[in-house]
């Protein structure tokens, strides 16, 4: 008889939990359980509802939320002190003593963590045998791993960048599942991605079931027009201007039917500063098409991949800069009456103040989506 199995999620996302999940119910047997925990990084209160809202679809025995609060007015712009830390942690002489005064706080909030960690999970009925389900760069992933030293770690994508990290720091024997796990073995098969099959259309009952809001929300948008989704993206976070979504959007006026009366629906990234959904709202409005914000507050930081399930029958265009939710729908959802938009090479022309290391990763996605992840996309960036 099969050993009983205690599986941990660790995550940061409504998509990577439902990833986790999906997976789980091929393996859990009977005398298994599950426990969530929400990683250790600033959260909205919206997300963390959405993270829960997804926990829904599955037997969780314990759920602990080690996440930080953080206000809906807040944003992620970088302050001053980042700003500066950024240019100055990687030059000679600085970069040494930036790194011991880091490291240093690092070993004590890791302690911190660990003992508050402890306390919670010192009366759950945790089996022998343990599985860690956790995105590759999670915060908690080596505290849990160091207190289940036993335990096999498994690794799921929330985001591109994922598959990224997964390659540059995890061993081989480490496992690592994604929707483009076998595309990804193509581009690099000393890697040894796993393959990740999900068909959301088996879900539309529980969906329903387990996210009654979105019903409320998606029956307020007008379907008169034909929607083009619009997911943002948090640029500002990396000195990226508003005249880059001016330029972007005129790019995807020109991929749309000459003449075609549509709605942009723009869908906020969870970590998106409210000032640039209205900059987009009015720029959209300014050229003569309607637009509305999915701002409904019980639903807006729900996985674009499980609001979609609602919106597919109404969409005729997917399009944001390089947002993983364009190259996951496009997967999860290949109807030929979409168009799946992106363009990460326009952002050239307005990164200047963004930091080399983000400027050096976005290059090398940028060839992880050419070959990888952009083979059901239109790249509206051709030419920039």
């Amino acid at each position: 008889m099969p050993q009983a199995v205690s599986r941990i999620f660790l995550t940061t996302s409504s998509l990577s939990l439902m990833l986790m999940q999906e997976h789980a119910k091929q393996q859990a047997q009977k005398e298994d359980n599950s426990f969530l925990i929400l990683d250790r990084i600033p959260m909205r209160e919206s997300v963390v509802r959405a993270i829960l809202q997804t926990s829904s679809l599955y037997p969780h025995s314990e759920q602990l939320n080690m996440s930080l609060a953080m206000s809906t007015q807040a944003t992620f712009r970088p302050s001053l002190t980042k700003r500066l830390t950024r240019e100055f942690k990687d030059k000679p002489g600085f970069k040494q003593v930036y790194q011991f005064l880091y490291h240093r706080q690092q070993k004590r909030i890791l302690q911190e963590w660990k003992v508050e960690l402890q306390k919670h999970m010192e009366a759950w009925p945790l089996h022998d045998e343990i599985e860690i389900y956790a995105q590759p760069m999670i915060k908690l992933r080596s505290i849990i791993a160091g207190l289940f030293p036993k335990a096999k770690i498994i690794y799921f994508e929330h985001g591109l960048g994922d598959y990224m990290d997964a390659r540059a720091k995890l061993k081989k024997d480490k496992d690592f599942y994604g929707l483009f796990g076998e595309e990804a073995n193509n581009y690099f098969p000393e890697t040894g991605f796993m393959p990740l099959h999900v068909n959301l259309s088996d879900h539309v009952a529980s969906f329903a079931q387990a996210f009654p809001e979105v019903r409320e929300a998606f029956e307020a948008i007008p379907k008169d027009l034909p929607w083009v989704l619009l997911a943002t993206q948090p640029l500002e976070e990396f000195l990226i201007p508003n005249s880059f979504w001016d330029d972007f959007l005129a790019r995807l006026y020109q991929h749309l039917p000459e003449g075609q009366k549509v709605r942009f629906l723009i869908k906020p990234h969870p970590r998106q500063a409210q000032d640039v959904c209205d900059y987009l709202l009015a720029s959209i409005h300014s050229s003569g098409f309607e637009a509305v914000i999915w701002d409904d507050p019980s639903t807006q930081h729900l996985s674009l991949e499980i609001l979609f399930v609602w919106m597919v029958n109404h969409t005729m265009a997917v399009a944001s800069p390089f947002s993983s939710s364009v190259f996951y729908l496009s997967k999860l959802f290949p109807k030929n009456d979409i168009s799946y938009l992106y363009s990460m090479r326009s952002l050239s022309k307005f990164n200047q103040k963004t930091p080399p290391g983000i400027k050096q990763r976005w290059k090398v996605m940028g060839n992880w989506v050419e070959r990888v992840f952009g083979k059901d996309a239109i790249d509206i960036g051709l030419g920039a």
